[in-house]
């Protein structure tokens, strides 16, 4: 699973904007045309979409995307990352589980404070980094 994941997935930190506060989301997800490849992720959770909506071409196939958020995507994290080969990878699941442990859990948790928020902006464009093709 580790090295479909490597191949086909991403780790992503997820910048909103609610109210005018930036908010940031951890964010692992992978993308496929097999839809039966993707089903040993969802005992993870999250939950797999399909794209219809890049069919410009009627030669494409419908791409389908599993997509898990924050806690889960940790626990899938830790799963999986210790038998990521390569170093980038390693990298970004290091980033993306320090991301998630500085977050309070509970639904109802204050706001971060403008140095919090100047950390997880620090993470995510180290994470940017990293993700951008062409860069290791």
């Amino acid at each position: 699973m580790a090295g479909f994941f490597e191949g086909e997935g991403t780790i992503t930190i997820w910048r909103f904007h609610r109210k005018s506060q930036p908010y940031y989301v951890l964010k692992v997800s992978v993308v496929n045309t097999d839809l039966s490849s993707l089903e040993p992720f969802k005992d993870f959770g999250g939950s797999v979409t399909a794209d219809r909506l890049n069919l410009r071409n009627p030669r494409w196939k419908v791409g389908y995307h599993w997509t898990t958020f924050a806690a889960e995507a940790v626990r899938f994290l830790e799963a999986v990352s210790p038998f990521f080969v390569t170093e980038r990878n390693k990298r970004r699941a290091e980033i993306a589980l320090e991301f998630q442990s500085r977050i309070r859990p509970g639904r109802f948790r204050k706001r971060a404070g403008p140095a919090e928020r100047e950390i997880r902006e620090g993470q995510l464009q180290r994470m940017r980094l990293l993700n951008h093709r062409g860069t290791a």
